[in-house]
């Protein structure tokens, strides 16, 4: 018998989202909770990406012209533009004047130490510690970040840090500060921004480095934010430096933890189902879109049904919600032999690997089921309306369970492992509980479940009184013709007669060699065959309910004056 195994094979979105950037070399936390992530020089070895490739896509960027290249104007012949009076949508200046530049042109002044541009518009921001108070450049674009429990946003950007030198002090460290905030007003005021004022949360500050790095930051919103700030900062005051910062490519994204796995359910036709398993959701959150890798045809429905894999596959999901919010899981479903079950009943039941079993029975059904509902029965002995046997054909149905190697029953009240239930032939639940009583010639399936273990076992079985046919003659009727006739079988729906001509065992001297005509199915008791029939013998089975055949009866001679037995009588 088969069951179904899940093994998680990729933890969910937030474990892996590194790998949506690049992956981690070294990672601080902010005082805010913020994971930051700083990876190594874009033109070093990467990291290992073995924790964070994903197989479904990456989430959506929630910020507009995160890459500066969309802008009205001109850079003009100082190659900059300022982001003031919108002129790089949706971006603008909350203290002094940033602007973008064209990293492709050589630079305009010989003051500056170039780190090495990369790429066509990046946005370029200044901090002058040797004043006091400093006087700096930070740039704001509007998000919506929200604070909802299940939430993690993902803030990465690609930076370097120049240097303006003024005299022959060392390169002093500057730095960029990522920050969430309500309420700074658009200004062109260079002093620093007073934190104290408004509502913020500091992100994380990306540090040392003169040549491009990405930088990643996993945060939770300590409450909805309505900004994202990135201000210049230097670090050593009075240096007589300038700190020059670049950015581009900034990107947010945001990941739920509401997508805890993927629900697998073994049907009784073969297939499996799979759907999300999704938990902590918010009321007034829907998922718009789910889409599933690993299966064949790919799917973009809530659930998906698929035939039992014969070997381990690998399958993903990823969704996305109204929030513009994904998550992503993957898990390995593999299909392995499961025999420590077996089906038992009072009499020979036929099951799909052939096993059989003796238990009990009772000739009330209904009261049987409710007495098997209500019990508390810790073993079949206690079973009281199971008497020690029973004849299925005479009451019409038959008691049934589950037991494990041990010939103990399983599902029992109180069994802190099994969960037995019990389906028709359409896969309809029907009961669940430790037995049920089924009814003679219908298929069901029982199904069960070891939450101990992860383990699913199943089995469809039946119980037919569709017997081969008993006293099967032949008669000749007042007119002389023959009649086949046979006792009626108890759950039978019909009956095939085979009738073979030319039967040596029924004819002396037959003209030509023996043949078997179509099977000929009837409703009755009795079929009266074609006179022509020369030298023919017959036989008949019944048609069960349940589809099946009983066995045909020994083949005897077709009563007729033609037939080898009348010749020789």
């Amino acid at each position: 018998m088969k069951n179904i195994t899940r093994h998680l094979f990729y933890a969910l979105l937030l474990v892996g989202i590194v790998g949506l950037y690049s992956c981690s070399e070294q990672v601080e936390v902010s005082p805010e909770k913020a994971s930051s992530v700083q990876t190594a020089p874009e033109n070093a070895s990467p990291a290992s990406t073995q924790n964070c490739v994903l197989t479904c896509e990456d989430c959506t960027n929630l910020i507009t012209n995160g890459s500066f290249e969309t802008f009205t104007g001109s850079l003009g012949s100082t190659n900059a533009l300022s982001i003031t009076n919108n002129t790089v949508p949706p971006w603008y200046e909350v203290r002094g004047t940033p602007n973008i530049m064209d990293g492709t042109l050589p630079m305009t002044s010989s003051m500056y130490t170039n780190p090495g541009f990369d790429g066509t518009n990046i946005l370029h921001m200044n901090e002058n510690p040797f004043q006091n108070p400093d006087l700096g450049e930070a740039a704001a674009i509007d998000v919506n970040v929200r604070s909802d429990a299940d939430l993690t946003y993902c803030l990465s950007f690609r930076y370097a840090l120049g240097i303006r030198l003024f005299d022959n002090q060392p390169n002093p460290p500057g730095q960029v500060e990522a920050r969430l905030a309500n309420g700074v007003p658009q200004s062109t005021q260079k002093p620093e921004i007073d934190w104290t004022t408004y509502t913020n949360q500091l992100i994380g500050t990306a540090t040392t480095s003169t040549t491009w790095q990405t930088t990643t930051y996993q945060f939770s919103a300590s409450q909805n934010y309505s900004q994202l700030i990135l201000d210049a900062q230097a670090v050593n005051q009075g240096s007589g430096n300038v700190t020059r910062v670049l950015v581009d490519d900034v990107q947010l994204s945001c990941q739920t933890d509401a997508l805890q796995g993927i629900n697998i359910t073994q049907n009784t036709d073969g297939t499996i189902t799979l759907s999300a398993d999704l938990q902590g959701l918010p009321a007034n959150v829907n998922i718009v879109s789910y889409e599933w890798c690993g299966i064949s045809p790919t799917s973009n429905s809530p659930t998906v049904t698929i035939p039992a894999p014969s070997q381990a596959i690998d399958v993903c999901l990823k969704i996305k919600d109204s929030r513009g919010c994904c998550a992503s899981v993957c898990e390995k479903i593999e299909i392995i032999e499961c025999d420590s079950l077996k089906l038992s009943s009072c009499c020979t039941i036929n099951v799909g690997s052939g096993g059989t079993g003796i238990v009990g029975g009772s000739k009330n059904r209904e009261a049987a089921l409710q007495s098997i509902s209500a019990s508390g029965l810790r073993s079949i002995s206690e079973a009281s309306p199971f008497p020690a046997v029973c004849d299925p054909c005479v009451d019409g149905w038959y008691p049934v369970w589950v037991e494990d190697a041990g010939n103990n029953p399983v599902g029992i009240p109180g069994d802190p492992c099994y969960v037995v239930e019990w389906f028709d032939d359409q896969g309809n639940l029907l009961y669940t509980g430790w037995s049920f009583p089924a009814n003679v010639d219908e298929v069901y399936t029982v199904r069960v479940t070891d939450n101990c273990n992860d383990c699913i076992w199943e089995e469809k079985f039946s119980y037919s009184c569709c017997t081969t046919p008993e006293k099967p003659q032949c008669v000749v009727d007042r007119r002389g013709y023959s009649v086949l006739t046979w006792n009626p079988v108890p759950g039978a729906t019909g009956y095939q007669i085979m009738i073979t001509i030319n039967d040596r065992k029924c004819c002396k001297e037959p003209t030509s060699l023996p043949y078997s005509l179509p099977l000929i199915d009837v409703s009755g008791t009795s079929y009266t065959p074609q006179v022509s029939y020369l030298c023919a013998s017959w036989s008949v089975r019944a048609v069960c309910a349940d589809g099946t055949y009983s066995e045909f009866t020994t083949p005897q001679c077709i009563c007729n004056r033609f037939s080898k037995e009348d010749e020789e009588k």
